[in-house]
């Protein structure tokens, strides 16, 4: 990737980028492929700005997957995607995670996922049900298998002694091994997941879906075809004791050949002392055997899953890509990857996912460490899922911002859906595509980051820190929950806390695994420490419970060549996994502090190449992120916000927090050049210049970056900051209400109806998934999940009843016509107000999937419409909604229809007759003023973003200090219209959810219960909620 990276920087590039640089999203294949409707949001993929896409297959695909309709629209993609300036890259599973090739590997059960179970129960051969909720979708019960027996003698909860017991043998403290070889699931296709720590089942998944690719679109490897993503792979989650004198069942990772690779690695059986991995030995201390045994599942993973991946890929010049599971913390990516870093080093572009607006610096980090020291060209990102329809531009600019400043390269954003029925509606909404209003804005975003890219892929990271990965110190913690689960969280805020105080303190850094060290560690004479691609001047070893000898011996000789190795906090009492004091003797010897971040920033002060003050407190920023790149003789600085404002209570990005100003230094003396990434402009800066550093003035708002280009200049002369003169010559707020428009009809959201079955008795009225989720248990229908097997699988059974639904709507007016949305059309008849409706509508409203017929006027007081459906295990029973002219209003669980408003306040949309509406709203009125620069203030807006128009000009805004600005305004009247972007979040959003802190919206998120369940509508606010102020400056 970024092959013009390598090129002399062009300053057309940058104002407007190629493919290469721009976002790729999941592209959900959700349903039927029809090559019309792939064309069409091909082109809205170009439209948007994007310069590819991931063939992603999603819940309800219909299509076979990887069938012979479905790879010849692979192969479409990848021709008429580059026509339109595209890259296709590839996916390499049907749904999440990667592995079972859509059950077509697992069907063997040789591949199938396998754990370990130790177990104080004997328990016969054949199926056992652990009765444990599946976690990451892999399932605790399975087919059992007796490996072994042991004698464990516990004394206080730890291991006295054990001794394996012969077949025959029998003790009164038997504790059992088995082999549990995992069920099948319906997620999986009806099929088990893969084991990912056994190569030949990888090899596998590798001829189903791999070769296949390449069989279709191989020629266009590296060209057309860049990379394939692997998702979200793991293993059987570590299992621990709840105390050590508990007699419960726990279970870890195993594979088959385990015990042979162990053996080969160690020099020692890992089976014969399964008993030391779970205990505390009985004098207190941790058995190496742990250690080892973790160490060994790590490597089977990134060995035998990721690496054997990567080796077909690069033999295939295709770009392995994707991301693990649990990344962000010590203890969870110990539990189900063993160690993140060893599992993304055979990747040519190591990934990550952030998700639910989460800001996971440590999962980033470890990505781009990563990156760095392999020499990869960058890292990817899928974000932006999980965060629901109201997510709006200022979500998705911060969001991708603090991750560019942390080495993200490729950004996929999550999810672009190719349809909207049924379950996809809730897939992890919002989706990015023309299901939005916005979409057609979304090149905004979208070459801003493309800019950024064309600067941030250049070079190579300034880097001059190390810090120690402690995630081995988490591997010996790991023991019975009594003992140890205080212990892993201290561990884990360690680890959080001093990556976010060298981040947020701008002392770049990259962490240093320490079971990669030998293969990147190269002997040099200089007094850094050479990892791979990077240099090293300082190294952090950072409160850990054991350190490699490898890596003692690597810092020794560093140290001796006048490195610097600082000791924080704990010192390693292990070294291997084994009591040591070889840590201690050595701590001796370099700098040893607390575990703070003031000694963290004096110790490391030396090794600061850019720094970040505030102007007015004259303390650091403790916002902002920063990633530096030497680019030959020349540097590039990338500035971000990197936390939501705390000042603002969550989700609330409205309250204006005013600009901050901030004094930026850089180590050396430069001449400064502003390279705006959001309107491709460059300007010069001015520049000061104090002791061997130069200093640049900024103000930044709460969505604020910027990317600085620094030439070496021996001419420096110091240019003081000087603040824009600001006249104001007249402010106004427009008028409360004004005239309006909407881009749609509007819309009353149906989502509660009586029902009946087959003609039977009428059921009260009921929330519609809720009575969807009735009517399968009485029938013995399988719950309509995100869990259900694809539909590609078998041909779709017809329906064994009749559905009846019948909405009662009541109207205060009386006239209008209205049109009725819903979903399976097929089979089915409407009834409006007793009389049959005539079923010939082509129209849809928002997706394909929702259909629109005209119902008839409305009439005064109550009106009935009956949707009657065929009903059986695949059908989608949907919220139904009714469109037209009208306002509607809402009381509780019920809502009513009103007369549609003449005019429109600012204020919250909902309670003005538009409770539901999801689409755009035009606000329009005249304002007079003076000539001059007209700047349009709007305080406060719950939409996608902010369109304004005065007269000819136009601005679009949806980032502090929310204004639009317009030059050289000719005294006089003027039209201004100012459209606000919706989001769907009432028309499609969690209507019922009443969890104010919800902050991961999927699937369950829509179908929640007790206290976080509401029949009455639980809207959000939309529109522009507060009057716009006009201000009339002086013209300069």
């Amino acid at each position: 990737m970024y092959e013009k990276s390598k090129e002399a920087f062009s300053e057309q590039e940058f104002q407007a980028p190629g493919r290469e640089y721009r976002g790729a999203p999941f592209w959900s294949w959700n349903g039927k492929l029809e090559q019309s409707r792939i064309d069409e949001q091909l082109r809205v993929f170009q439209k948007m700005g994007f310069g590819g896409y991931h063939i992603h297959s999603r819940i309800g695909l219909e299509t076979e997957y990887l069938g012979k309709e479905f790879m010849q629209l692979v192969q479409h993609c990848c021709r008429y995607g580059d026509e339109l300036g595209m890259d296709t890259r590839l996916y390499d599973e049907d749904k999440w995670p990667s592995g079972a090739g859509g059950g077509r590997v697992t069907c063997d059960r040789a591949y199938a996922s396998r754990y370990l179970l130790f177990s104080p129960k004997h328990y016969p051969d054949g199926f056992l049900d652990r009765k444990i909720v599946a976690t990451s979708r892999l399932s605790k019960n399975g087919d059992i298998r007796l490996m072994m027996r042991f004698e464990v003698i516990l004394r206080g909860g730890r291991l006295e002694s054990y001794r394996l017991l012969k077949d025959g043998e029998e003790s009164e403290h038997t504790w059992y091994a088995y082999c549990v070889v995992t069920e099948p699931l319906a997620w999986f296709n009806n099929q088990p997941y893969l084991d990912t720590l056994n190569a030949d089942a990888t090899k596998r998944f590798i001829e189903v879906t791999h070769e296949r690719y390449y069989e279709a679109v191989g020629e266009q490897f590296s060209k057309t075809v860049p990379s394939i993503f692997t998702d979200e792979p793991g293993y059987h989650k570590q299992e621990s004791l709840p105390s050590g004198a508990a007699a419960k069942d726990v279970g870890i990772a195993y594979t088959d050949k385990m015990e042979e690779f162990y053996q080969a690695r160690y020099h020692e059986s890992l089976l014969e002392r399964l008993p030391e991995i779970f205990w505390t030995l009985a004098d207190g201390t941790v058995s190496h055997v742990r250690w080892q045994y973790h160490d060994c599942v790590a490597e089977m993973f990134a060995r035998n899953y990721i690496g054997t991946i990567a080796s077909w890929c690069e033999a295939h010049k295709l770009d392995m890509t994707g991301h693990v599971l649990f990344e962000a913390e010590l203890e969870s990516q110990s539990q189900v990857v063993g160690e993140v870093m060893r599992a993304l080093s055979p990747m040519t572009v190591p990934g990550i996912d952030m998700l639910a607006d989460r800001h996971e610096y440590t999962t980033a980090k470890q990505a781009q460490s990563v990156c760095h020291q392999y020499g990869r060209t960058g890292v990817m990102s899928e974000l932006y899922g999980v965060t629901n329809w109201n997510y709006d531009f200022r979500g998705h600019k911060h969001q991708g911002d603090w991750q560019a400043a942390l080495g993200v390269t490729l950004r996929v954003p999550h999810l672009a859906w190719m349809y909207m029925g049924g379950e996809s509606k809730r897939d992890y909404p919002s989706p990015i595509d023309e299901h939005t209003t916005w979409y057609e804005k979304y090149p905004i975003i979208e070459n801003y980051f493309a800019r950024v890219n064309t600067a941030m892929t250049r070079g190579r990271a300034v880097s001059r820190i190390g810090l120690v990965h402690p995630i081995e110190s988490m591997w010996l913690a790991l023991g019975p929950d009594d003992e140890t689960a205080q212990l892993r969280r201290r561990l884990d805020q360690q680890f959080s806390d001093v990556t976010q105080w060298l981040l947020f303190g701008f002392l770049d850094f990259d962490y240093l695994s320490e079971a990669l060290l030998p293969e990147l560690y190269e002997k040099s004479d200089d007094a850094q420490l050479h990892v791979g691609k990077m240099a090293y001047d300082a190294v952090v070893v950072p409160g850990m419970l054991t350190i490699r000898s490898s890596t003692l011996s690597y810092l020794r000789t560093f140290a001796e060549n006048g490195g610097k190795v600082i000791f924080m906090g704990q010192i390693p009492q292990y070294v291997d996994g084994r009591i040591s004091d070889e840590a201690q003797i050595f701590a001796a010897q370099c700098e040893h502090i607390g575990f703070d971040q003031n000694s963290l920033m004096d110790a490391l002060d030396a090794w600061r190449e850019v720094d970040v003050i505030d102007v007015n407190s004259h303390l650091r920023a403790d916002r902002l992120l920063g990633q530096l790149r030497q680019d030959g003789e020349e540097r590039w600085l990338f500035v971000a916000q990197g936390k939501h404002d705390t000042r603002l209570q969550l989700n609330h990005w409205y309250t204006m927090t005013g600009r901050e100003d901030m004094s930026v230094r850089v180590r050396g003396t430069y001449r400064v050049r502003l390279y705006d990434a959001m309107n491709g402009t460059v300007a010069e800066l001015p520049a000061e210049y104090h002791d061997g550093w130069t200093w640049i003035r900024h103000g930044f708002y709460a969505q604020d970056s910027l990317l600085l280009r620094l030439t070496p200049t021996a001419e420096a002369v110091s240019q003081p900051y000087a603040e824009e003169a600001r006249t104001v010559l007249s402010e106004q707020y427009l008028p409360g209400v004004v005239n309006y428009r909407l881009s749609e009809p509007n819309v009353c959201v149906l989502d509660q109806a009586e029902y009946r079955v087959d003609g039977g008795a009428w059921h009260e009225k009921e929330e519609i998934l809720r009575l969807d989720d009735a009517i399968r248990r009485e029938y013995g229908y399988p719950l309509r999940t995100e869990s259900f097997p694809q539909p590609w699988l078998e041909p779709k059974k017809p329906a064994e009843h009749t559905l009846e639904l019948r909405f009662r709507i009541v109207s205060e007016t009386e006239g209008e016509e209205v049109r009725f949305g819903f979903e399976s059309k097929d089979g089915a008849k409407l009834f409006w107000n007793g009389e049959g409706v005539r079923m010939e509508g082509h129209d849809w409203y928002v997706d394909r999937d929702i259909h629109v017929e005209t119902l008839g006027r409305l009439r005064k007081g109550e009106n009935e419409v009956v949707l009657r459906m065929p009903f059986g295990p695949g059908s989608n029973v949907e919220a139904c909604y009714l469109l037209g002219e009208f306002g509607a209003a809402v009381s509780g669980d019920t809502a009513r229809i009103t007369k549609k408003p003449e005019m429109l306040g600012f204020g919250d949309m909902a309670p003005q007759g538009f409770p539901f509406y999801g689409g755009c709203v035009e606000y329009c009125t005249e304002v007079e003023t003076k000539a001059g620069t007209v700047e349009i203030e709007i305080p406060e807006y719950y939409a996608a973003l902010l369109h304004v128009e005065l007269d000819e000009k136009q601005a679009d805004v949806f980032a502090e200090p929310y204004t639009a600005r317009f030059e050289k305004v000719a005294a006089g009247v003027h039209s201004l219209r100012l459209t606000a972007y919706g989001t769907r979040i009432n028309t499609f959003g969690q209507l019922h959810n009443c969890n104010r802190k919800e902050e991961y919206y999927g699937p369950k998120s829509y179908r929640t219960s007790g206290k976080n369940w509401s029949y009455v509508y639980q809207l959000h606010q939309t529109g522009v909620t507060v009057a716009p102020i006009v201000r009339v400056l002086e013209e300069k």
